[in-house]
């Protein structure tokens, strides 16, 4: 990307946002009782996540090539971009498509992952336009859904029967 482009994104690397600490030595946590029926229902739940298996599985994206990436992450309110780095397997043929993009089964790993054993990688769809886009329109795309992520989280508070969720935007 060009510093130019950069410059006109308001582009942070993440080496420059501020980590901010919100637990402070003032405020120590209360210690709660442990509910014995909250407890055992969470080790249930984890048994269960433990025995579950890829969903994706079948589709063998382990053999993909992997690609590494550039993560472009907007923040809508101070209105800026966060870049990083992550690596990436896509399968080559879309699985599925609607009336301006298709999408593609992807995996990803963080740079900072210790392991790459992308049997155990975050499963994840990657849409891309049907027809040839200015690389502008992504990022268009990807401001509209941020802002309507923050809409949506004002939405989830009210605690629907379906909370809505929304990702990011990557480029290779």
């Amino acid at each position: 990307m060009d510093t130019e482009e950069d410059d006109d994104l308001n582009i942070k690397t993440l080496t420059e946002i501020e980590v901010v600490d919100h637990v402070s030595a003032v405020h120590k946590p209360i210690p709660r009782p442990i509910n014995m029926a909250v407890r055992r229902r969470w080790q249930r739940v984890m048994r269960k996540a433990i025995q579950c298996t890829d969903p994706w599985e079948d589709f063998h994206l382990e053999v993909f090539k992997e690609e590494k990436a550039k993560r472009f992450r907007y923040n809508a309110i101070d209105q800026s971009w966060v870049v990083d780095m992550v690596f990436v397997k896509m399968a080559d043929v879309p699985f599925a498509n609607g009336a301006m993009r298709e999408c593609f089964r992807m995996k990803k790993i963080s740079n900072m992952s210790r392991t790459k054993n992308w049997k155990h990688a975050g499963n994840f769809v990657s849409k891309r336009y049907m027809a040839s886009v200015e690389r502008d329109v992504y990022f268009n795309d990807v401001r509209l859904q941020m802002d309507a992520k923050l809409w949506a989280e004002e939405y989830n508070r009210h605690h629907p029967p379906k909370p809505v969720l929304t990702t990011y935007c990557f480029e290779n």
